[in-house]
């Protein structure tokens, strides 16, 4: 896997990472049902790939829980 470059322009985004099962794992760690607070720039873009399209995680964007 490549990691993110440091040129990379793209500004950390922070997301909530839920899991739909307790302890289920996904690109290299392992997700709690309460939810998980990350930046997308500890992962790289394989990794953010794998989260996004997992069906076995709920991923929504900090201001989103914010506001709820």
């Amino acid at each position: 896997m490549s990691a993110r470059k440091t040129s990379d322009p793209k500004p950390p985004v922070n997301l909530v990472v839920r899991a739909l099962r307790q302890g289920f794992r996904r690109a290299g760690r392992a997700w709690s049902e309460t939810g998980t607070v990350i930046s997308t720039n500890e992962f790289t873009e394989e990794q953010l790939a794998a989260i996004l399209a997992e069906k076995m995680l709920v991923v929504s964007s900090v201001d989103d829980e914010t506001t709820r």
